[in-house]
């Protein structure tokens, strides 16, 4: 044996009789917690204290060889866990066993202590006697061997190495090296048998590539793997102080550099790193391709909720005698919790209504579809009032477990009086448009519904003459508005010379864009009064 074998071995001798010294204390120190705990009550510390101290023995027995602590330390690490996430103390029946199952570790850790077989009549080593175990008991040694037999590194079987360097003896001894910790290695003597390699077959999934090679060198083949493979670990293999070259080979795409002349666990250390450096690219190209393909999905899940979300809106404008009707709705996303509706509930009654839940994005759009939906339910003719009403004792218990609102307007249309009979649930974005030009306010008529329960609404009523016009929006009209209080004169200035509904949303609708992109959805109505 070398002498680097004799000091690696002697450092896990040292280790392992440290680790046999300290288990009396570590017994001794759970046995003084588990005495506490008897005493009866909760304490939740002492629990956690001792179930770190077991949870340590589990994990750790094993790997010094003692497989015995480590199973006997899990089965009560097993139940000290579920006390302390439970937060309870057992019952007498559980106490017994945890009792009995601390005696079993305790035996296991006095087996493991004077190296002898596992017997229940065994007393406890006392600490001091146990300080420095005789190096010839049986279960070092027996360590020493498993250990040394299982110095492969898990995963890399795996692992597919190319080994590119033309001096043999150091190719052979490497391969020689790398086949013993598990990767599958494959050899090459130049650049033009890389080459040929690559294009034969599968590139490996890494490439230990010397600089000096006849032919191509190491920093020419290093670019034209990098052409042909993206997803492959290059590591230059460099001559001692050759800092600038590596330099450049990092520079050129190399994933890492070892200068000769190296012992086997700076190898191994490059070789780690630039392994973890590679299995997480390719984690995150995988987890991209993943997102990416989530995204697609969402995408077209989105666009397919867009129409429906356009398809439950109105589709046909209502024929009323004496008025003009037109609307508009603009998501700032691809669906939103804007929505407008009518209802020609008689010849002569129309149901026009508005809302905006708060929000947007599918949130909101879901939101928005149950309130259309609860609209509907309620007879058609019913005054805004009792409409306004039904829907509030409807959805004010979601909405408020929601953390959201919902602001409305619902007005009824006498055609035949032209007079609008209305509800305004704390939406206040409406006015009406004087034939003169004038903007009329309609006073907001109570909170928006979702924030007070039992909210009473009162109800408002407003003629309309020739040339008249009723106008609702949402706050995706206004919201980038400089001066807000203002907006009603505004809007009322700026359909000045328009005619008819359609124009009049058009030319609201335009707006925002002079402003820059939508930040909240928008939706415009206008009812516009014919002249007689």
């Amino acid at each position: 044996m070398s002498e680097q074998d004799d000091e690696y071995r002697a450092q896990l001798e040292l280790l392992h009789q440290s680790y046999v010294a300290e288990l009396p204390h570590t017994i001794q120190r759970a046995r003084a917690i588990w005495g506490r705990l008897e005493q009866g009550g909760w304490d939740g510390g002492a629990w956690d204290d001792l179930h770190r101290l077991i949870h340590s023995l589990a994990g750790s027995g094993t790997t010094f060889g003692f497989p015995m602590v480590s199973a006997a330390a899990r089965a009560l690490d097993i139940q000290l866990k579920a006390i302390v996430q439970e937060a309870r103390p057992p019952g007498a029946g559980q106490t017994k066993e945890l009792a009995a199952l601390l005696d079993l570790v305790a035996l296991a850790a006095n087996a493991a202590v004077l190296g002898a077989p596992l017997a229940p009549a065994a007393p406890l080593a006392d600490p001091a006697s146990a300080a420095a175990p005789p190096a010839s008991q049986g279960a070092p040694t027996a360590w020493l061997q498993a250990f040394e037999r299982d110095r492969a590194i898990e995963g890399a079987a795996n692992i597919r190495i190319l080994l590119v360097d033309d001096d043999l003896l150091f190719q052979q001894m490497l391969a020689l090296w790398l086949g013993s910790r598990g990767y599958q290695v494959e050899t090459a003597a130049s650049g033009e048998e890389v080459l040929a390699r690559l294009e034969a077959g599968a590139p490996p999934d890494l490439v230990l590539l010397d600089v000096l090679l006849p032919g191509l060198n190491g920093l020419q083949m290093l670019e034209l793997i990098r052409d042909q493979v993206a997803d492959i670990a290059i590591i230059l293999i460099t001559a001692f102080g050759s800092e600038l070259v590596a330099i450049n080979a990092l520079r050129r795409g190399a994933d890492d550099y070892l200068p000769k002349p190296f012992e086997p666990r700076e190898l191994h250390e490059v070789l780690q790193r630039t392994l973890d450096r590679l299995l997480l690219r390719r984690q995150n190209a995988a987890l991209q391709a993943q997102l990416d393909a989530q995204h697609r999905r969402l995408e077209a899940e989105l666009s397919r909720a867009a129409r429906v979300q356009a398809e439950l809106l109105p589709a046909e404008l209502p024929q009323i005698a004496g008025f003009e009707l037109a609307a508009r709705c603009i998501p700032a996303r691809e669906v939103g919790g804007d929505f407008y509706d009518w209802q020609l509930v008689s010849p002569n009654l129309l149901n026009l209504t508005l809302g905006d839940v708060m929000g947007k994005g599918m949130p909101a759009a879901l939101l928005m579809t149950t309130v259309r939906a609860t609209l509907h339910a309620v007879p058609r003719p019913a005054a805004p009032g009792s409409t306004i009403h039904a829907v509030a004792a409807a959805m004010e218990g979601d909405l408020i477990r929601a953390g959201s609102f919902v602001t409305l307007f619902h007005a009824q249309l006498d055609i035949a009086r032209r007079r609008v009979a209305y509800i305004d649930a704390g939406h206040g974005h409406v006015f009406v448009r004087r034939a003169d030009g004038a903007a009329v306010a309609l006073p907001a008529r109570g909170m928006p519904i979702g924030i007070v329960a039992g909210q009473q609404y009162a109800e408002g009523a407003i003629g309309l003459g020739p040339g008249d016009a009723l106008v609702l929006y949402s706050d995706g009209l206004v919201d980038m508005w400089p001066q807000p209080e203002h907006h009603r004169s505004v809007l009322a200035d700026m359909l000045a010379h328009t005619r008819g509904a359609r124009e009049m949303v058009d030319r609201l609708v335009a707006l925002p864009a002079l402003l820059g992109p939508l930040d909240d959805d928008l939706t415009v109505v206008v009812l516009y009064c014919r002249a007689a």
